[in-house]
C-alpha cells in the first residue's frame, strides 16, 4: 500500500514538473518571438503602394492605394509614407499594383495643375494640328511614342521628307490627357508633344515651311535608327532639236529639205 501512494506521489510530482516545465519553455518562446518581432518591426517603416492599376493620368485617391510594411534600407528614394500626402496627386506614369508611389511620377495639381504637372523638367508641349492620317488612325493615346517625319516642297518636281524627330511622348491628344478605362481609336484634331526646346524649334520649323507626319512607335523601343536618304528626283532638261532647213521654189510649187551643218 505504502509503494503505491509513494509511486503515485512520484508520478504526480513528475506531472506537475513536466507541466511548468513546458509553461517555462512556452513563455521563454513567446518572449523570443515578441523580441524578434520588436526588432523586425523597428527595422520596418510604412510605405504607400498602389492598390490597383493607376493609369495615366489619373487623380489618385484613397480607393487605390494602400500602405505597407517595408524594409528601411531599401525604401526607394522619393517613396510617401502617409496615404493623406498622396491622395489628389495625378499620376504622370502608368503604375501597376503594389508598385510604390515616387514623388517624381506623380504631380501636385496644387502646383502643376492638369497638363503642366505632366511635363518633364526642362521639356515643354508643343501641339501638332492633325487629320486622320496624321493622327495614325486615331491609335495616338496620352502616353505614346510618336516619331516625326517632316515633308517640304523644293519645287514643283521635288519633295524633301525625312525624320527630323525620334521618340517624343505624345502628352494629349485634343483636350485629353488621360487614355481613359478604353483604349479605343480617336480621330482627333490635334496631338500635344512633350519636347525639350530644340525640338520644339525643329517641330515648328517642320510645320510652318511643310507638313509633318507622326509615326508610332513601341514605347519601350528608344533606339534612334539609321535611315537612308532617299535620293532626290532628278530633272531632265527638255531635248531640243535643231536643224537647218532650205526651202526651194520651183514655179508653183515648193520643197523644203534639210541639210547638215
Amino acid at each position: 500500500m505504502t509503494n503505491r501512494r509513494n509511486i503515485l506521489i512520484f508520478l504526480m510530482l513528475a506531472a506537475i514538473l513536466g507541466l511548468g516545465s513546458a509553461f517555462l519553455a512556452q513563455r521563454w518562446t513567446e518572449g523570443r518571438m515578441d523580441e524578434a518581432r520588436q526588432q523586425a518591426s523597428s527595422k520596418l517603416t510604412k510605405v504607400v503602394v498602389a492598390k490597383g492599376e493607376i493609369t495615366f493620368g489619373k487623380r489618385i485617391d484613397q480607393s487605390t492605394i494602400k500602405t505597407v510594411d517595408w524594409p528601411k534600407d531599401a525604401v526607394p528614394p522619393g517613396a510617401f509614407h502617409m496615404m493623406e500626402d498622396v491622395v489628389g496627386r495625378q499620376s504622370k506614369y502608368h503604375i501597376l499594383p503594389g508598385e510604390p508611389i515616387l514623388e517624381p511620377r506623380v504631380a501636385d495639381p496644387n502646383k502643376s495643375p492638369l497638363l503642366a504637372g505632366l511635363i518633364e523638367p526642362n521639356k515643354r508641349a508643343v501641339t501638332v494640328r492633325v487629320d486622320d492620317v496624321v493622327g495614325v488612325a486615331g491609335f495616338l493615346l496620352p502616353g505614346s511614342h510618336v516619331d516625326v517625319l517632316a515633308s517640304r516642297r523644293l519645287d514643283s518636281d521635288r519633295y524633301d521628307t525625312r525624320t527630323v524627330l525620334h521618340n517624343l511622348k505624345v502628352l494629349a491628344v485634343d483636350q485629353t490627357a488621360s487614355t481613359g478605362s478604353e483604349d479605343k481609336p480617336v480621330v482627333v484634331r490635334a496631338v500635344t508633344l512633350e519636347a525639350d526646346l530644340k525640338q520644339a524649334e525643329v517641330l515648328v520649323q517642320a510645320t510652318s515651311e511643310g507638313s509633318v507626319q507622326l509615326a508610332l512607335r513601341n514605347p519601350e523601343d528608344d533606339a534612334v535608327p539609321v535611315v537612308a536618304e532617299a535620293p532626290a528626283p532628278v530633272r531632265t532638261a527638255p531635248r531640243r532639236t535643231s536643224s537647218n532647213q532650205v526651202t526651194v521654189i520651183r514655179g508653183t510649187h515648193s520643197n523644203s529639205a534639210e541639210t547638215r551643218q
